[in-house]
């Protein structure tokens, strides 16, 4: 088991349960798909994809282009990017 996996299933099922699309990550400590699906479906929520899904499609390519491509070391200035960091 590692602590920090499981502390990453433990935030994502604490701040997306209940949304909809979203499935629970097993609180293991064990990475594995069912930790990537929840995570990759919380960006998509996060995105405001309506219909959220377990994979990276044009759907989500288009939404992340328009949120806009955050930069390693920069904190975000306006608003819309503000309230995600």
């Amino acid at each position: 088991m590692d602590e920090m996996v499981i502390k990453v299933q433990q935030w994502v099922n604490s701040t997306y349960s209940g949304r909809y699309g979203y499935n629970r990550a097993p609180e293991t400590g064990k990475t594995g798909w069912s930790t990537m699906y929840a995570l990759t479906t919380a960006l998509q929520i996060e995105l405001g994809i309506s219909k959220p899904s377990d994979n990276f499609g044009e759907g989500i390519k288009a939404a992340y282009r328009a949120w806009g491509e955050m930069v390693r070391g920069l904190v975000p200035t306006d608003a819309k990017r503000a309230k995600h960091c």
